[in-house]
């Protein structure tokens, strides 16, 4: 798997815990079923004591984080219809282009 900028992990785990050896330096890992952590505390206004607890849950990943030099984001999911638009328009003018691994055909 070629070296990337950025990777979308929508699985988490051991998954989530690879795509550190496939992001670039200086890249970005943003999880939608990782481990929420401290940085993700703080952005969202949550209290000291979550903030710890996060940081706490998500010390395998900051390690990881510093070992191949990636920033390691939780992305808390919620329905937006702004933000499915705002995709689509990202997509269609091919700002954004995903990279397609494996096609499973279905019968």
């Amino acid at each position: 798997m070629p070296n990337g900028v950025a990777v979308i992990d929508s699985i988490g785990g051991d998954t989530l815990e690879r795509s550190f050896q496939t992001v670039k330096k200086t890249g970005k890992i943003v999880s939608i079923s990782g481990i929420p952590n401290g940085r993700f505390a703080k952005e969202n206004g949550l209290s000291p004591f979550k903030k710890l607890l996060f940081s706490l849950a998500s010390s395998k990943l900051t390690k990881l984080e510093k070992k191949h030099h990636v920033q390691y984001t939780f992305l808390f999911m919620k329905h937006s219809g702004e933000q499915l638009t705002l995709l689509t328009k990202l997509l269609e003018s091919e700002i954004i282009k995903p990279v397609i691994d494996k096609a499973f055909y279905l019968r």
